[in-house]
């Protein structure tokens, strides 16, 4: 999971709130594939015993085949279970936005998102049993292994300089 954003061959243009912004909305079908690769990224960092305390828009960039990429790694910070409870800092930096999702979805983006952002890290969706997330109505029976070795079709290719 490490990766430069330029190299000779290609400049990889623009992070998830740049496409956002350019796009206005995705549909449920996109949000839903962003939605497993933010999952499985934080599942590999969480495997290899780190968190992520930065979780927005901006970290996230597409690589060249319309996979998420995780960025900004210097903020990883190493999850230890004896303080997983001790979330001091972190209350002032949770700022809670009233998300909106569009009328054509369906209830299950929104009851899992609701499940996702509580502010109370005790009482959100997964955080006793991350399974429980790929197992929500939304998510389940995914393919989660053929995401994770990009054997899957991205729903959304945005247009890198080098296309």
């Amino acid at each position: 999971m490490i990766t430069a954003f330029q190299d000779k061959r290609r400049f990889m243009p623009g992070d998830f709130r740049f496409h956002f912004e350019k796009n206005q909305k995705f549909s449920e079908k996109e949000s839903k594939f962003f939605s497993e690769g933010i999952i499985i990224a934080l599942e590999y960092l969480h495997y290899q015993g780190d968190i992520h305390r930065d979780l927005k828009s901006e970290n996230f960039m597409f690589d060249s085949e319309g996979y998420f990429i995780l960025k900004v790694f210097t903020i990883t910070s190493i999850w230890s279970p004896n303080n997983s409870s001790d979330t001091s800092g972190t209350a002032k930096q949770v700022q809670i936005k009233r998300s909106e999702i569009p009328v054509s979805w369906s209830l299950e983006p929104a009851d899992l998102e609701n499940q996702l952002i509580q502010r109370k890290p005790s009482q959100r969706f997964g955080s006793n049993n991350p399974e429980a997330i790929k197992n929500h109505p939304r998510l389940r029976g995914f393919e989660w292994n053929k995401l994770f070795h990009k054997e899957l079709q991205p729903p959304y290719i945005h247009l890198s300089s080098s296309n």
